[in-house]
């Protein structure tokens, strides 16, 4: 679904770019590619990558217009894409505070940013970057483990003073057939209904 959202904004800029009077795009937009399975908007967009968020982070004092240029990851349409790394290990090895200023950063660069972070390993960091979002969806699959685990999700992140009241909700793998309706999993967690993805049952 990010890598969707990505494509699909960085073609509205690019489009509002070569109108008459559309404004200049400083960077358009980048993928931060920090969800699990790991490094999987890669794979959708056809992209490899050196060049991981813990380098980001890492090279945060050197970041400029040249690095990213040089360093990220573009796919054919212009978006960039900063994944985690191949050894998820690394993340432990960088604080939650330059993880969100790493986040900041980017922002004096590129028009829009998003991120999946569905791999963010603490809920303390996922809390400070959702506070520095602009929007935020939830996406939770169409299932009983996916409910609670979303559930979870955002109880912690209330305990944490987060204000979810502003998240939207985002059904996922969602099918008719099935007795949950989208409805009923925005009203359990309490969220206003944004969107739902139907399920497509894979072809053989």
């Amino acid at each position: 679904m990010a890598t969707s959202l990505a494509l699909t904004l960085n073609d509205q800029l690019a489009q509002a770019s070569a109108r008459p009077q559309g404004r200049a795009s400083r960077q358009g937009v980048a993928l931060l590619d920090l969800g699990l399975p790991a490094r999987d908007g890669l794979l959708y967009l056809d992209t490899q990558s050196g060049f991981s968020f813990v380098d980001g982070v890492r090279n945060l004092r050197r970041l400029d217009q040249t690095l990213l240029h040089t360093a990220l990851a573009h796919h054919t349409s212009g978006v960039a894409v900063l994944p985690l790394p191949a050894s998820l290990t690394q993340v432990r090895e960088i604080s939650h505070a330059d993880s969100v200023a790493l986040i900041k950063r980017l922002a004096d660069f590129f028009d829009f940013q998003i991120a999946d972070l569905g791999g963010f390993s603490t809920i303390d960091c996922m809390a400070q970057t959702v506070r520095e979002a602009q929007r935020n969806w939830v996406v939770c699959d169409q299932s009983i483990g996916g409910i609670v685990s979303t559930a979870n999700m955002l109880k912690e992140l209330r305990a944490r003073g987060v204000e979810t009241e502003h998240f939207s909700l985002v059904v996922n793998k969602f099918d008719n057939h099935v007795g949950l309706s989208a409805k009923d999993i925005a009203e359990r967690l309490e969220l206003p209904l944004q969107h739902v993805l139907p399920h497509v049952a894979p072809r053989f």
